[in-house]
């Protein structure tokens, strides 16, 4: 994908890097980046970020904005929803394949107590949590 991006790259064009999940399990086998000459040609900037980093100065702000976004319908997002505790290992072991589109939900029962926004804004909080956790455990 970030190949197909560079292709269609302005010059100039500057590209955040964070996650890449699908490579945290390939060291042998790391997907390269095959147009690096057109990174040259175009000038383009490649810089990654570590969402626990921004999470300390942006975490609050954050939490107010998206909230605020999702309640307007500013948002737009798509979810990948697995039925059953029982299908965890497979949206689990998907994430690290490139398998899942858009934000990952394992349904477990129907709740009416939150509404949809609440949740998600503690979602993503809790992500940034848990990017923060992980980041200090050696695995």
């Amino acid at each position: 994908m970030l190949d197909a991006a560079i292709n269609n790259c302005n010059d100039h064009a500057r590209i955040p890097l964070c996650g890449m999940i699908s490579q945290y399990n390939r060291p042998s086998e790391m997907e390269p980046i095959h147009n690096m000459f057109i990174v040259l040609g175009k000038k383009i900037r490649l810089e990654g970020f570590v969402v626990n980093e921004e999470a300390e100065r942006y975490g609050e702000e954050f939490g107010e904005t998206f909230t605020k976004y999702l309640i307007e319908g500013k948002l737009k997002y798509q979810e990948h929803i697995f039925n059953g505790i029982e299908t965890l290992p497979e949206a689990f072991a998907g994430l690290f394949h490139g398998k899942n589109f858009g934000k990952v939900v394992v349904k477990i029962a129907d709740f009416l107590v939150f509404s949809k926004v609440h949740v998600l804004v503690k979602v993503a909080m809790m992500i940034l949590v848990a990017s923060k956790l992980f980041s200090s455990l050696d695995y």
